[in-house]
């Protein structure tokens, strides 16, 4: 099997600990981890970061008790964050700035990696993407700012999660981003807290695609994971989901209130990579 380039297309997973802290089952944790070391080819491919709230001693304990007796204890990066609204700059924002890789993927402790190999999966389709916009360079302008920008917004597939911006209001929740999607030195809009990243990204890609440009990695038939939720009745609300969902209600997606901020970053997008006249 091929592996794929470390230098790179290697893969920072940013895994904050926010719903189960709070439950005396923290085995979501463990499931996540197990499936995400268990599943990769080649464990130099990814670099692993889990965000712990400070002070959260149930968690701390469960990783010392538990986590520390795994194998792949020795490759995770562990980071503690203190407790503020702005979730996102909290822990992705600052998760994904500690990875030195090229790619991140957002994930949380409720997701379960269910495809085998993901990492060559990932790698594999980067390079295609990457070797198709490098032979389109000689005689394509478009191709050429794209691959000078290179900014691909892969989505995958699985349980519990939607798909690609089409339009339709799908989005994909847990996609893998290159780090030089940047705005204003931010990965993450600072207004985006709980989260509604997934919706911010859909619409800047949406509206890329309007304009021409597709950077769109499509892995939705060939990278599942599971995505367990209170959303999807896969355990009872408890009071970190309350949280969130109030965190939501007063600081969360609404195309009224950021339809403005989405333009802002699609303008800047858009004028960075150059849309040939």
């Amino acid at each position: 099997m091929e592996l794929i380039d470390i230098n790179k297309d290697s893969i920072g997973l940013i895994i904050p600990v926010k719903y189960s802290k709070a439950r005396a089952d923290l085995s979501l944790l463990e499931k996540c981890l197990d499936s995400v070391y268990g599943k990769c080819f080649n464990k130099n491919n990814i670099k692993v970061f889990i965000g712990i709230d400070e002070g959260d001693q149930q968690t701390t304990n469960y990783v010392k008790e538990v986590i520390s007796g795994k194998s792949y204890v020795m490759q995770l990066k562990f980071y503690y964050r203190p407790k503020k609204d702005n979730f996102v700059q909290n822990f992705y924002e600052f998760g994904a700035h500690l990875s030195p890789c090229d790619f991140f993927w957002c994930l949380g402790e409720d997701v379960e990696i269910l495809t085998n190999n993901y990492d060559v999966v990932i790698g594999n389709a980067v390079r295609v993407f990457r070797r198709k916009l490098e032979e389109a360079a000689h005689t394509n302008i478009l191709s050429q700012r794209m691959l000078n920008t290179f900014i691909p917004y892969i989505t995958v597939g699985g349980e519990g999660i939607n798909g690609l911006p089409n339009g339709t209001n799908n989005y994909c929740n847990f996609p893998i981003l290159s780090k030089n999607f940047s705005h204003e030195g931010s990965i993450f809009p600072p207004y985006l807290f709980a989260w509604g990243v997934d919706s911010y990204l859909a619409k800047v890609y949406e509206g890329l695609l309007g304009n021409g440009i597709d950077f769109t990695i499509d892995l939705r038939d060939l990278l599942k994971i599971k995505h367990s939720s209170p959303h999807l009745g896969d355990f009872p609300k408890d009071n970190v989901f309350a949280l969130q969902e109030r965190r939501s209600s007063m600081h969360g997606w609404s195309d009224k209130v950021y339809g403005d901020e989405i333009q802002k970053s699609l303008d800047f997008f858009t004028r960075t990579i150059g849309v040939p006249s």
